[in-house]
């Protein structure tokens, strides 16, 4: 029984498993931006604005991560 459900939804079980995939890459590839600029921000060498052009993240997403990072320290 369970062999015939597998082969009936093969096609769509396929896609699921890719769009999970694809959407764990797309998150850890945000975690990952969101974590570099963090580190830089602590770093305090570079502008805002340098750092939103090397993560493509905006200045209001990155003062909110400063913001965050200061009140950590």
């Amino acid at each position: 029984m369970v062999d015939v459900f597998e082969r009936i939804f093969a096609k769509e079980l396929t896609e699921k498993k890719t769009e999970g995939r694809a959407e764990g890459r797309a998150e850890g590839i945000t975690e990952g931006i969101a974590s570099t600029a963090r580190k830089l921000l602590a770093m305090g060498v570079l502008t805002l604005k340098q750092i939103a052009q090397a993560t493509g993240l905006s200045i209001s997403e990155l003062e909110v991560m400063r913001d965050e990072v200061h009140q950590g320290s």
